[in-house]
C-alpha cells in the first residue's frame, strides 16, 4: 500500500506510513478505471536478429542495458511501466495518476529514450559487434485501466484501441525515431518540432492514422493553452492588473515588493502578468527575468532560477557549458557582485567547472546551500542595484525545495532594494510552495502582496465567450451551455469552444463562425481532462471512492443520500463514515457546503469536476452505483417520491431497472406538462418508453400510456405526421 502522503510503499496491513509516519487507512477494493491516457510502446529493433548472431546471454546483457535506460526515461518523467515484452516496454502516462501533461511527458521520454539508445549503440557495437536500435510509438486516448489476471499473476494494463494503435505506431516507426498519432499531435505540437509522415496502414484499421515524426524539443515553445487564431483582450481583471502593475511603477522609484498571484488553473495568472510585462516595455527601463517550475522538473534542483538567471547573462539554449559560465563571470563581474562567489552560481545552472567541482566535494549540504544562497543574493543586490528588476516564477507549486529554499533565502531583498519576486502559484494547500508562501508572508509583512484570482463573473465570461467566438445566431441556450460548463474559468472557456470546433460543431467559413448543428451537451474536453483529473488522483484511495459515489449521487448531494449510499456498498466497498473524508474534499476545494437546512448538502465546486470524478468510473460500475443510489433515495425519503420522480427516473434509467426507469420517468413527465415544461416532459415520456422496450414482456397499457402522454408535448415541437404515427403505434398496442 502506498502512503497517500509520500507514496512510500508500504507492507500490506501496516497502520502507519514507515517513512513519514502518517496513519494509513485500509483501501477499497476498485475494480478498473476509464482513463484518458498517453500510451507509448518501446521495442528493440530486430531483437530476433541479435538472438541468431549472438549467444543467449550476450542478449540477455543488451536486453538488461536496454532495459535500465528505456525504465528510467519512463519514471523520469512520471510514467508507469506497466509491461517488460522481451524486447520492448509498455508504459503508460496518466495513469494510474494523472497530470495535465501527460501527452507531452511521454514524448520528452520518448526522445530521452532515443538519445540513450544513441549512445549505448555505440557500446553495444564496441562490446558485441552488432548494431543497436529502438522505435518509439506513442499514442492518446481512452483506455480502461485495470489489474487484469489470477491469484496467481496479475498486472495492471490498459484495455482498448489506444493501447493496440500505440503498438502499430512503434512498428511504423523508423528506427531511431519517435512516431505520434494525431491525438498526441493536437495535445504536444506547440512544443515539439514535428514532421508529417503520412498516414500509417495499421491492422484492424479501415483507414490509414495520420503519424508524425518527433524531431526534437522547440527552442521556443509556443502556447499550449488558448485557441489558434482567437484572442481576448484581457476581461475581468482591471484590478488585480493595477496592483501588480502599480508595483511595477514603484520599483522603478526605487522600492521593492513581493506578489503572490494565487489562482487555479486556468483563472488566467500567466496572462494577468503577460500583460503587466507588455507594460513593462513602456517607461523607464526594467529587467525583466522570468522563471517556471515544471510538473516534472522536481527532480531538477533550482531549475526555475536556472531559467532566471540564464536570461539575465543572456544564455542562449544549446550553447556548451564553457559558453555558460564565461557569460556568467563576465556578467558578475560588471555587476560587481557584493557578497558571494559567482562560481557557485555554476551550480544553478548545471555548468560546473572541474574548479568549481573540486571545491564543491570539501562542502557539506548546509554549507554548499548557504554558498549558493549568499552567491544568489549577490548577484541580485548587484542587477537590482544597477537595473530595476522583476523577477516572475510561474507555476511555484512545482517547484523542488531547493528552489523554494533559496526563494526564502533571497525574499528579504526587496525590502531595500528596488526589486519585484513575482510568485504565480496555485492554492494547493499540501504543496511544499504554499508553506513557503506563508513564510515569506510572515516574513516581509510590509512589502508583501497577495492577489487571490477568482472566477470570472457572469458578465464577464458573457464578454469573454464573444471576444473569442462571435456567431450572430448562436442560441442563447448554447451560450449558456458553454458559461455554464466553464463556470468563469477563462481557459474553460476556451477549451470548451476548443471541443466544439474539433468536433465541428462550429466551423469557420469566411472569416466568420457558425453553427452547424443543435449543441445540447458539453463533454470534458480531452484537454481539461488532465487537470481535472489530476486533482482527483492526488485524493487518499478511499476519499477518491467517495468523491466518485457523490458524483454519481449529482452536482449536488445530500450527506445523508452520500452515507447511506457508501454503507449500502458490498462488504470490499463499504465506507460507513464519509464525514473524514467530505473534509479532505472540503479543504482541497474540490467541494463545499452548500445549504444546512433543512438537511445538509453540499456541491462540487465545478461541474467539471464532478463529470471528470463521474468519468474516471467503469460503466459497469457506475450503473451499479446509480441503482444503488435510486434505492436509497426511495428508502431515505419514501414520503417524497413523487417530488423526486425526475432524479429517481435518471437513476433507475443509467442504472438499467427499466421498469422503476419507466414508472418514475411517467410520474416526472405528468409532473412536467401541469407546469408546462413542455420540452422536458417530452423527454421523460419518451426516457419512459424507451425504457418499456427493454422490458422482456412490458405492459400495453404502460407502453399507451408513455405514448398519449407524448403526445401534448410532442404536438408543441414534432413534425405533425410523426404525432400521428405514434399515435397509430399506440392504437395497434392497443388491440
Amino acid at each position: 500500500m502506498n502512503c497517500p502522503r509520500c507514496q512510500m510503499a508500504n507492507p500490506e496491513g501496516a497502520k502507519f506510513c514507515l517513512n513519514c509516519g502518517n496513519q494509513l487507512e485500509a483501501q477499497v477494493r476498485v475494480d478498473g478505471e476509464r482513463r484518458y491516457v498517453t500510451v507509448l510502446f518501446a521495442d528493440v529493433v530486430d531483437s530476433t536478429g541479435l538472438g541468431e548472431r549472438l549467444d543467449p546471454e550476450q542478449v540477455a546483457e543488451i536486453m538488461n542495458g536496454a532495459f535500465a535506460f528505456l525504465n528510467a526515461s519512463v519514471k523520469k518523467y512520471d510514467g508507469t511501466v506497466a509491461r517488460l515484452l522481451g524486447d520492448a516496454i509498455l508504459a503508460f502516462f496518466g495513469a494510474p495518476v494523472a497530470h495535465e501533461d501527460d501527452a507531452e511527458r511521454a514524448v520528452r521520454a520518448g526522445l530521452d529514450i532515443q538519445a540513450a539508445a544513441s549512445e549505448y549503440a555505440k557500446v553495444v557495437k564496441v562490446d558485441y559487434g552488432v548494431d543497436f536500435d529502438v522505435r518509439v510509438g506513442i499514442n492518446t486516448g481512452l483506455a480502461v485501466l485495470a489489474a487484469v489476471g489470477d491469484e496467481i499473476r496479475t498486472e495492471y494494463t490498459a484495455m482498448g484501441d489506444t493501447t493496440n494503435v500505440a503498438a502499430r505506431l512503434q512498428s511504423a516507426a523508423l528506427p531511431g525515431t519517435v512516431l505520434i498519432s494525431a491525438d498526441t499531435y493536437h495535445l504536444v505540437k506547440q512544443l515539439f518540432e514535428l514532421r508529417p509522415r503520412g498516414g500509417a496502414m495499421v491492422k484492424g484499421k479501415s483507414a490509414p492514422i495520420v503519424t508524425y515524426e518527433v524531431l526534437a524539443p522547440r527552442a521556443v515553445p509556443g502556447k499550449v493553452r488558448g485557441l489558434e487564431g482567437l484572442t481576448s483582450p484581457l476581461v475581468g481583471r482591471a484590478a488585480e492588473f493595477k496592483r501588480v502593475n502599480d508595483k511595477l511603477n514603484e520599483v522603478r522609484e526605487g522600492r521593492g515588493a513581493f506578489v503572490a498571484v494565487i489562482g487555479e488553473a486556468g483563472l488566467g495568472k500567466s496572462r494577468l502578468l503577460a500583460e503587466v510585462s507588455e507594460s513593462a516595455k513602456s517607461g523607464p527601463q526594467v529587467a525583466w527575468l522570468e522563471g517556471r517550475a515544471l510538473s516534472y522538473g522536481q527532480a531538477v534542483t533550482y531549475y526555475p532560477w536556472r531559467q532566471v538567471i540564464r536570461e539575465a547573462i543572456g544564455a542562449q539554449d544549446g550553447e556548451a557549458p564553457e559558453v555558460v559560465r564565461e557569460k556568467l563571470h563576465r556578467d558578475a563581474v560588471c555587476g560587481a557582485m557584493p557578497e558571494g562567489e559567482p562560481q557557485y552560481l555554476e551550480v544553478i545552472l548545471s555548468v560546473e567547472s572541474d574548479a568549481t567541482l573540486e571545491a564543491l566535494t570539501a562542502l557539506e549540504g548546509d554549507a554548499l546551500v548557504e554558498h549558493i544562497t549568499r552567491a544568489t543574493r549577490g548577484y541580485l543586490r548587484a542587477s537590482a542595484s544597477l537595473m530595476p528588476t522583476v523577477i516572475v516564477l510561474d507555476d511555484l507549486h512545482w517547484a523542488d525545495t531547493a528552489s523554494l529554499d533559496l526563494l526564502l533565502g533571497v525574499a528579504g531583498l526587496v525590502e531595500d532594494l528596488p526589486l519585484v519576486i513575482t510568485c504565480l502559484l496555485r492554492p494547493d494547500k499540501d504543496a511544499p510552495s504554499w508553506s513557503a508562501i506563508e513564510r515569506v508572508r510572515s516574513k516581509l509583512s510590509g512589502p508583501y502582496t497577495e492577489i487571490l484570482l477568482e472566477p470570472l463573473d457572469a458578465a464577464h465570461s458573457k464578454e469573454l465567450l464573444g471576444n473569442l467566438l462571435y456567431i450572430e445566431d448562436l442560441p442563447e441556450s448554447v451560450r449558456n451551455l458553454i458559461l455554464d460548463k466553464a463556470e468563469g474559468n477563462p481557459f474553460f472557456v476556451e477549451e470548451v469552444i476548443r471541443s466544439l470546433i474539433d468536433s465541428e460543431y462550429i466551423v469557420q467559413e469566411n472569416s466568420h463562425w457558425r453553427a452547424t448543428r443543435e449543441i445540447v451537451n458539453v463533454t470534458i474536453p480531452d484537454t481539461l481532462t488532465g487537470v481535472l483529473s489530476a486533482r482527483i488522483d492526488r485524493l487518499p484511495e478511499n476519499t477518491k471512492h467517495v468523491a466518485q459515489t457523490a458524483a454519481v449521487l449529482g452536482r449536488i448531494f445530500a450527506y445523508r443520500a452520500l452515507m447511506a449510499t457508501c454503507a449500502a456498498a458490498p462488504p470490499s466497498e463499504q465506507i460507513e463514515d464519509v464525514e473524514p473524508h467530505l473534509g479532505v474534499l472540503t479543504y482541497e476545494e474540490l467541494v463545499r457546503e452548500r445549504v444546512h437546512d433543512p438537511e445538509l448538502e453540499y456541491i462540487f465546486k465545478h461541474a467539471l469536476t464532478q463529470e471528470a470524478a463521474y468519468e474516471l468510473l467503469l460503466i459497469r460500475r457506475r450503473k451499479e452505483l446509480h441503482r444503488r443510489a435510486g434505492e436509497v433515495l426511495e428508502h431515505l425519503y419514501p414520503e417524497q417520491r413523487g417530488e423526486l420522480a425526475p432524479a429517481l427516473a435518471y437513476h433507475y434509467r443509467l442504472g438499467e431497472e427499466w421498469q422503476r426507469a419507466a414508472d418514475y420517468a411517467m410520474q416526472a413527465g405528468a409532473q412536467a406538462v401541469k407546469v408546462y415544461a413542455m420540452r422536458e416532459a417530452l423527454a421523460y415520456y419518451e426516457n419512459a418508453y424507451d425504457a418499456l422496450t427493454k422490458i422482456h414482456d412490458p405492459s400495453p397499457e404502460q407502453l399507451c400510456d408513455a405514448i398519449l402522454g407524448w403526445t401534448p408535448a410532442a404536438l408543441r415541437v414534432k413534425p405533425y405526421q410523426e404525432v400521428v404515427n405514434r399515435l397509430e403505434e399506440a392504437e395497434k398496442i392497443a388491440r
